[in-house]
């Protein structure tokens, strides 16, 4: 069964909700995975997924293939609707829309919606203590991933070009169905 976690913090709630979710994801884990060290887990990835292409699925499936063969755990970041409207203006499909469709994925685990007002998930990664964060598409060195300064911090790694370069764009997709 996948579990689907949805959070958004204000800077007053923050550490209560922090040690909150850390514990929520703890228990789960070792519930339904009865791993003995919980303070690191599993692969992470994150993205809008709005819409879900192509690019999307081959890097979801990549990264599932990657848990397998370590933790065995994958969780998925959606990024919140606050994360697109601030990105593009507005979002194409609704946060829940979002989360429930990756949730349906084969290899998919855990699937958490993030928005803590900022343009990372770097919040997310300080709770969630992952042991790789797996990028695709654009995402393909230090410089462009945010979030690469305090995964190389907590000894998470980041695997660059996962799921094959930038196979597709959603706003290309978007801007494509008014043709």
């Amino acid at each position: 069964m996948k579990k689907l976690l949805s959070t958004r913090y204000t800077d007053t709630a923050f550490n209560i909700a922090t040690l909150v979710l850390r514990a929520t994801f703890g228990i789960l884990i070792f519930l339904n995975h009865g791993l003995p060290k919980l303070h690191k887990f599993g692969e992470l990835q994150s993205t809008f997924f709005d819409p879900l292409h192509i690019g999307h699925l081959r890097c979801i499936q990549e990264s599932a293939n990657i848990a397998d063969a370590g933790w065995g755990v994958l969780v998925v970041i959606v990024n919140g609707d606050g994360f697109l409207t601030r990105k593009k203006g507005k979002p194409f499909m609704s946060h829940a829309e979002r989360m429930e469709i990756i949730a349906g994925l084969k290899g998919v685990d855990y699937v958490v919606g993030w928005d803590d007002g900022s343009q990372t998930v770097t919040g997310a990664i300080e709770i969630i203590q992952p042991n790789t964060f797996t990028k695709g598409g654009d995402r393909t060195s230090k410089e462009n991933v945010p979030e690469f300064e305090l995964c190389t911090n907590i000894g998470c790694k980041i695997l660059f070009n996962v799921g094959g370069g930038k196979i597709q764009s959603s706003s290309n997709l978007i801007k494509g169905m008014g043709k």
